[in-house]
């Protein structure tokens, strides 16, 4: 008799939203129920998934002993001066400030985020209402110090399309440009101004406000950190080809508050999935092997497992819903290097990943949406980088049956278009 198999699978359903310049737009509130299903079928090419809608609920309740401002630069403390008098505001007081930089190399360009801080202002000029929820009685400033060096051996163009998020955002945030006087540079404007050209061996600095209204800052505080996405850069003009791509757009956490900084300093020892990077929930390691360095080479693909961490994830409010058919989460994380010698680029988001559980009695599909991969991350040609896979498990199922059993990983690879790039063949790893 074969033997029957567990086939489990997650469906995600996502949203995609952009934004505009000085403009903040409304994302779909739209959250996604992850599901675990058991199948007695034997076949292993079969699915189901399950998908809701729910609404998110944004917190509004504001912990006031995490707003005690840092010491204040005498620059940031005219400029707040400076905005203040510009929105006409009654108040404009700085919540928190951190100096401590943070960098983002993509190739030879480096993205600094020198410094940030958050600005509160009270009682505005009516011009200033949209950015700020169609009010004028309290808002927000995420004001961030921005850098970008090109230490390439060319010319490169770098669209300033900053975005940031947190749990519970339902906003899209850019720059908004109005709330700066005209006598400090905007590096969005200004990049914008020289049609985003950055040439060889020069840097462009400025800053970068983008506007909150009174829950979204109540929020951030509440929170102690938020996600700040870093746009790529291009080596050719007005291009967003994957191809033309100089590195790749990233997110960091920036803290906002003293136990965000410890946040931020918890989460950097985990394998850096969406769980980690978006903050959604808590990971606690459960087990964890680095240094495995497993090669294998299919063409002229070569991929090396370089380690594993298995953490218990709580979701947080905000994204509880996704797992309501867990009975308790558990995260496998695989951390992988893709070396590319072949004439193909390989496609991070069309990666394809199994998890076999005891010689196959458990399957797990892999969760591109615990990942963080954007359609630009590719491998080109010549390149090695590091790629991130996520599967999870039921803990109650992972505690009883699962924990002791033999882990086997299986990868395929697919170019952008999801075209197979290993002739129906794929990596396999035994992990314990």
């Amino acid at each position: 008799m074969m033997k029957k198999k567990a086939l489990v699978t997650m469906g995600i359903l996502t949203a995609l939203t952009l934004a505009a310049c000085g403009e903040k737009k409304e994302k779909p509130a739209a959250s996604t129920e992850v599901s675990t299903q058991a199948s007695t079928e034997t076949s292993t090419s079969e699915s189901k998934s399950d998908t809701s809608t729910s609404t998110v609920e944004e917190s509004t309740s504001q912990s006031t002993e995490e707003q005690t401002s840092v010491n204040a630069s005498g620059e940031l403390k005219k400029i707040t001066e400076d905005i203040k008098d510009e929105m006409e505001a009654e108040e404009a007081d700085i919540l928190f400030t951190s100096t401590q930089p943070t960098k983002v190399k993509q190739g030879n360009v480096e993205i600094d985020i020198e410094e940030y801080s958050i600005i509160e202002v009270k009682d505005f000029h009516q011009d200033f209402s949209i950015p700020f929820g169609r009010q004028t009685d309290d808002g927000g400033i995420f004001l961030a110090k921005i850098t970008v060096t090109n230490k390439e051996n060319q010319d490169i163009w770098y669209s300033p399309m900053f975005d940031m998020t947190f749990t519970g955002a339902t906003s899209a945030f850019s720059n908004t440009r109005k709330v700066l006087p005209e006598n400090y540079a905007n590096i969005g404007s200004d990049l914008t101004a020289n049609k985003n050209l950055i040439k060889k061996g020069e840097s462009v600095t400025g800053y970068l406000p983008m506007a909150l209204d009174p829950e979204e800052l109540s929020s951030i505080l509440e929170l102690g950190l938020v996600s700040y996405e870093v746009p790529a850069a291009y080596n050719k003009a007005d291009s967003v080809k994957t191809a033309d791509a100089i590195g790749k757009a990233e997110s960091v956490q920036l803290s906002v508050s003293k136990s965000g900084a410890e946040t931020v300093k918890e989460n950097a020892k985990f394998y850096q999935d969406k769980a980690t990077i978006k903050n959604m929930g808590t990971k606690t390691m459960i087990e964890e092997k680095e240094g495995i360095d497993d090669s294998q080479t299919i063409g002229k693909i070569t991929t090396t497992l370089k380690g594993y961490q298995f953490t218990e994830f709580e979701p947080n409010e905000e994204e509880a819903p996704r797992f309501t058919d867990f009975n308790g989460v558990v995260l496998l994380t695989l951390k992988y290097d893709i070396k590319n010698e072949s004439d193909k680029e390989v496609a991070f988001t069309t990666a394809n990943s199994t998890l076999r559980v005891d010689d196959g009695s458990l399957i797990v599909i892999g969760q591109g949406m615990l990942l963080d991969y954007k359609s630009t991350d590719v491998v080109k040609t010549g390149e090695t980088k590091e790629l991130i896979q996520v599967f999870a498990m039921d803990k109650e199922q992972y505690d009883k049956l699962w924990k002791d059993k033999t882990y086997k990983a299986q990868l395929a690879l697919s170019d952008s278009s999801a075209k197979d790039l290993l002739k129906g063949k794929k990596f396999e790893f035994d992990l314990k």
